[in-house]
């Protein structure tokens, strides 16, 4: 093959790899999306009008857990009658240290977030998230999308427009942005089977996140059950 053939099937397998990771190609602004941060309900024909940018959005930034199949090994063993782990959970300062976003991911993610303009109110100390607020222009922004209401569940509900980005020396870092929605203020009378209104269930979060809570549980390894 000639250089020249090398060089466009390159090209191909490039564009053809970061449209399959979801990454937006540009240069230094580069940005992968996160396809599950934007709420089924919000479609083209429930669109209604743009959010003003001076409006104030609260969300939270989530952070993936450290050793996902170690977690959800760990959450089967304790949640197993007749195991040797059965029971035996981790105390709060164990599964930080095994299983929580480390304190330079959320740093990189804070730094990105306060450099955008919006303000970080709370981070907890298992670290899975990072809660900020701001004008809604900042956010979109900062998100590379924009806001608008839309017709759903019998009300007019805020969502973004099109998936929220981070920007891609974040990937891998990021695996959520919830609130730049507020469906889970709404009480639908019917529900897509398994889905909050905003779209985002735990396990889209930081899987297993809602198997985690039993792992987390304060009781030292070792410890009789009562």
């Amino acid at each position: 093959m000639s250089l020249r053939g090398v060089a466009i099937a390159t090209t191909t397998w490039c564009v053809a790899a970061l449209a399959v990771t979801g990454v937006v190609a540009g240069g230094a602004n580069a940005s992968t999306r996160l396809p599950d941060s934007r709420p089924s309900w919000a479609t083209p024909t429930a669109l209604r009008a743009p959010v003003p940018d001076s409006d104030i959005v609260h969300a939270r930034v989530y952070l993936p857990w450290r050793d996902t199949a170690g977690l959800a090994a760990l959450t089967r063993a304790v949640s197993t009658p007749g195991t040797a782990s059965f029971g035996r959970y981790l105390t709060p300062e164990q599964f930080r240290d095994r299983f929580s976003p480390t304190t330079h991911d959320v740093a990189a993610v804070t730094d990105w977030l306060r450099g955008a303009g919006l303000r970080v109110v709370d981070v907890p100390s298992d670290r899975q998230y990072v809660a900020v607020e701001g004008k809604a222009g900042d956010a979109t922004a900062a998100f590379d999308t924009t806001l608008s209401t839309y017709d759903a569940f019998g009300r007019i509900m805020r969502a973004p427009t099109r998936a929220p980005a981070v920007p891609a020396a974040l990937a891998g870092k990021v695996s959520a942005v919830v609130g730049l929605d507020d469906g889970a203020e709404a009480v639908p009378a019917v529900r897509p089977p398994n889905e909050s209104p905003n779209g985002t269930t735990p396990a889209k979060v930081a899987t297993p996140a809602s198997d985690s809570v039993r792992a987390h549980r304060v009781r030292p390894p070792g410890a009789r059950r009562p």
